[in-house]
């Protein structure tokens, strides 16, 4: 009994030094300090071709739908849902992932009607959740808040989870920095917002510096460590060793001084899905694309690695604890009056919501490739819940089979303009409000008709009708024979009752 309590005691001991020693362990050689998911530029709207903006002719606006419908070449802003859910469904895969951020661009426009099927997809993720704003976050054509306004801005930042547009965690050796590069950029006239964002800037980094931080930093528009507004205080610190942004679709990497410089591909620009895992080491950073993301390796400088390598303390953090992180799902619409979409009659009979096929990383020589994802299952793609907005309204007389399930993930409809998502499914639903900046031309009656050429697959299925035909057909005989027979026996009675002429 004696040997039994000893052992046990023994292996508590040691199972709380390993504890201890894993928080407190100091980096080691070629050891893996973070990983990221990066995802950029989704630009989710409810319609393929984006909503409506007030000066948009109404036709042309349609004739854009039909055709984002029945091409493969152009931007299709209602598929991103299912580019999200993929991307996120990889970083929830990586049991070791530290933090996953949005660079901008979530939506479109229109962030009243559409923001909460894009961020829901994005709160799936299991690691601590970062958003940047970026340049279309902001643009409202039809919802409630009309213009840009204080009141939009702030009523965004809530729901992701912000204090400010831009701000800092400490993740020790490392501190993640988030820029507002709607503030810092030319077109925007608020002096005194950009001597507050550059001179907390500088704070932050006078702060990475005595506490020997390596900096990585994240925008939504790319910097130009020489041109930009930045440019000063980005050269007083020489341990800025990552950058990543979003906003330019196609792309891009760039060493800026000692700085690996990504700008990530935008997952709207083609059907190609685009994102990244970026795993950290201590002397560098291996980027594994996928999509339209190359894969890459970039190697810190010396010095960089020196300061790195110099830092003792726990390689363990809870971000979340440091806050920036949105409400739990069944807080974050509860009660929420949402807008939805204005209420058109559309006839595309040529909507179908492609199946993406499954994106794949890209080849390289990267950690994450060699040894984690090879071990992988085969992924299989899912694909999202339809939207909210039922574009084929204006069918006349639509049947059942127009939404059935077939090879091209067909469009199901729903009569709702607003519809809860899946993910609604544990939570209060949105209460949905008329819009009340309704365009003019959305209040048309006419159903809209178009001259544009169908898949070849059949769209309505005729046999329907010739089933239902050759159904109905006995019962039409046998009610019309019963009708001509009470005729016949009224005449019949009537003539029985007339008097006879003497």
């Amino acid at each position: 009994m004696r040997s039994i309590l000893i052992l046990t005691i023994l292996s508590l001991a040691c199972f709380e030094l390993g504890v201890v020693a894993g928080a407190r362990a100091t980096v080691a050689p070629g050891g893996k300090l973070v990983t990221i998911g990066l995802v950029a530029d989704s630009h989710y709207d409810t319609f393929p071709a984006g909503e409506k903006a007030p000066w948009e002719p109404l036709p042309n606006w349609f004739r854009g739908q039909v055709q984002r419908t029945t091409t493969t070449t152009k931007r299709r802003y209602d598929i991103a849902k299912d580019k999200m859910d993929e991307s996120i469904g990889v970083f929830n895969a990586i049991p070791e992932m530290t933090l996953v951020v949005n660079l901008g661009d979530l939506v479109n426009n229109d962030m009243m009607w559409n923001l909460p099927h894009i961020l829901d997809r994005f709160n799936e993720a299991k690691a601590p959740k970062y958003h940047l704003l970026g340049n279309h976050d902001l643009r409202a054509h039809n919802d409630r808040f009309g213009k840009l306004n204080k009141t939009q801005a702030d009523w965004v930042r809530n729901k992701f989870g912000l204090n400010e547009w831009y701000y800092a965690v400490d993740h020790a050796p490392f501190t993640f920095i988030f820029i507002d590069s709607m503030v810092l950029e030319p077109e925007s006239n608020d002096q005194k917002k950009k001597k507050e964002h550059m001179d907390w800037f500088q704070g932050k980094l006078n702060e990475a510096k005595d506490n020997k931080r390596v900096v990585i930093l994240f925008a939504h528009i790319p910097i130009g460590f020489q041109t930009n507004i930045l440019a000063p205080i980005l050269k007083t610190y020489d341990h800025i060793a990552l950058a990543f942004f979003g906003h330019d679709h196609k792309g891009g990497y760039l060493i800026q001084g000692k700085t690996h410089c990504v700008t990530l591909n935008g997952q709207i620009e083609t059907m190609v899905n685009a994102f990244a895992v970026v795993e950290v080491f201590v002397d560098r950073a291996e980027l594994t694309g996928f999509g339209r993301v190359p894969t890459r390796i970039m190697t810190f400088t010396p010095e960089t690695r020196a300061l790195i390598e110099q830092y003792d303390g726990p390689v363990v953090h809870d971000l979340a604890l440091q806050g920036n992180q949105p409400l739990p799902p069944k807080q974050l619409w509860r009660n929420e009056v949402l807008q939805k979409p204005p209420p058109l009659m559309l006839n595309i009979p040529t909507y179908r919501k492609p199946l993406l096929p499954t994106t794949e990383p890209n080849p390289g020589d990267t950690r994450f490739l060699k040894d984690v994802y090879r071990l992988w299952p085969k992924r299989i793609r899912v694909p999202s819940r339809e939207d909210t907005v039922d574009l084929t309204s204006g069918v006349k007389d639509k049947p059942p089979t127009l939404y059935s399930p077939g090879p091209a993930g067909l469009a199901t409809a729903s009569s709702n303009a607003y519809a809860p998502s899946s993910s609604y499914s544990d939570r209060d639903e949105p209460v949905p409000i008329e819009s009340k900046e309704t365009p003019r031309e959305a209040k048309v009656k006419p159903v809209l008709t178009t001259s544009y050429s169908t898949p070849s697959e059949p769209i309505l299925d005729h046999s329907v009708f010739v089933v239902g035909y050759m159904m109905l057909l006995p019962v039409v005989l046998t009610i019309g024979g019963a009708i001509l027979l009470l005729l016949r026996r009224r005449r019949t009675a009537q003539s029985s009752q007339r008097p006879l002429k003497v």
